[in-house]
């Protein structure tokens, strides 16, 4: 199934559950904001995606296709394990993001983060151009609003359960698996991973999406053993991996330094000309 059939599916049921939504968000209506959502991006590319603002949920699963260059994606990058983190938009349009928000009259924001097991929960509250003194109250009412996050997710808890039809995916996103090699294979929960992510039937998240592996190891094999398990898997998911050129590491350790750099120069320019061969495999073999 393709992305745009998936965020269809995605906005219909942000719009059913958008009653339930404005009804246990009525306290904050009360106190000048505007505008609540509620996101909950998971580590496949796949993302719950809820607000009172519908016309703002259907530009979203149509037009922003991942997280990269916005200032509220360099956020979800800094969020602390099992903490919140709590951003206040800023001033200006300062990326597409912002400009879009902007151009909506969702404006004078705070989004609040919270890094779980398998995803990043994200609360966002706004008001409008025109409402004017907001970071103040944010700044001053911080506890309260955390404290309704976790109301909200009580009282939410039926239709924030992460159910496949249920999420979007992002069309541009690049998922990378990283793995150890266990008897010359891959490791049991890395195929329940995969496995979970080509279900339900018809709805796979590989489908299509070009893909390349490398592996590396402390030994002279380099992996191979498991690249070529793993590559196995992808055929039948129809993800076209690159065939040429191969990688496989072997005696890792004495390429890195103590901080896990790599120093080794030929090294260094295999991985280069791995790149660009890829990304040059990616364009010829993106989804239609």
């Amino acid at each position: 199934m393709d992305t745009e059939i998936i965020n269809l599916s995605a906005y219909k049921y942000a719009e059913s559950v958008a009653p339930e939504l404005n009804k246990i968000c009525s306290p904050l209506f009360k106190l000048n904001v505007k505008i609540f959502a509620y996101f909950r991006f998971f580590h496949d590319g796949r993302y719950l995606c809820l607000c009172n603002d519908l016309n703002w949920v259907l530009f979203c699963l149509q037009n922003i296709h991942n997280n990269e260059g916005t200032s509220l994606g360099q956020e979800i990058g800094h969020v602390p394990e099992e903490n919140y983190h709590c951003f206040l938009w800023p001033t200006k349009k300062t990326d597409y993001l912002m400009s879009a928000l902007y151009d909506f009259n969702i404006w004078n924001g705070l989004s609040i983060f919270k890094k779980n097991e398998d995803s990043i929960e994200l609360w966002g509250f706004a008001a409008d151009r025109q409402t004017e003194n907001m970071q103040n109250f944010y700044v001053e009412n911080i506890e309260l609003l955390k404290d309704f996050t976790a109301l909200f997710n009580s009282n939410a808890s039926e239709f924030i359960s992460p159910i496949n039809n249920h999420l979007a995916i992002y069309k541009d996103f690049k998922p990378q698996i990283q793995f150890d090699e266990y008897n010359r294979s891959i490791p049991a929960v890395l195929k329940n991973a995969i496995d979970v992510g080509s279900r339900p039937y018809g709805q796979s998240m590989w489908n299509g999406k070009p893909g390349a592996i490398v592996s590396a190891s402390p030994g002279a094999i380099g992996g191979f053993g498991a690249n070529h398990h793993l590559r196995q898997s992808l055929v039948f998911l129809n993800v076209p991996c690159m065939q040429q050129p191969e990688a496989y590491i072997g005696d890792i350790t004495k390429l890195l330094d103590e901080k896990g750099n790599l120093t080794n120069e030929s090294t260094q320019k295999f991985f280069t000309q791995f790149m660009e061969a890829f990304s040059h495999w990616v364009e010829a073999n993106k989804p239609a």
